[in-house]
């Protein structure tokens, strides 16, 4: 019995870490234009450990959008966060509040800035989890003669 201390120990300090991190926190306006297919809107995927929060972002304008990795802070509310992609650097100002982030983007290319405005739900899953889990349910098998489920 006393063998088993140390490995629940060792599970408790593997853990610990891991709880602190909390979980993935997603939010997002990305919809489908009904006409065309395409996808806009914003996608951003945090982890919030303190005050420290790193994250994902992508910004669909009809294509899937490189991610960009972001990092920053949260501190009553306020979020800033930073990062950079391959045409320049996003920044992001921004309050959560009631299961939202409110504020603004900013793409910083070639000495212009374009800005756009962020009034971002939380979702309970990424788009591209969405996506494969919704391509996974149109499987033949689920499927009866006429599309009849």
């Amino acid at each position: 019995m006393h063998s088993l201390l140390p490995v629940k120990a060792l599970l408790l300090i593997a853990l610990v870490p891991v709880l602190a991190m909390g979980q993935a926190q997603t939010y997002s306006d990305v919809r489908e234009v009904e006409e065309s297919g395409d996808l806009v809107g914003t996608e951003l995927r945090l982890h919030v450990a303190g005050e420290k929060v790193t994250g994902t972002l992508r910004h669909y304008e009809g294509i899937d959008p490189e991610p960009i990795a972001v990092t920053g802070n949260l501190v009553d509310g306020a979020l800033t966060l930073s990062g950079s992609y391959s045409e320049g650097t996003v920044k992001i100002t921004a309050r959560m509040k009631n299961d939202r982030v409110i504020g603004k983007l900013s793409y910083q290319l070639n000495g212009k800035t374009n800005q756009v405005d962020l009034n971002l739900p939380k979702v309970r899953r990424p788009r591209m989890q969405k996506a494969a889990i919704d391509a996974s349910d149109k499987s033949p098998s689920t499927t009866l003669r006429g599309g009849v489920k």
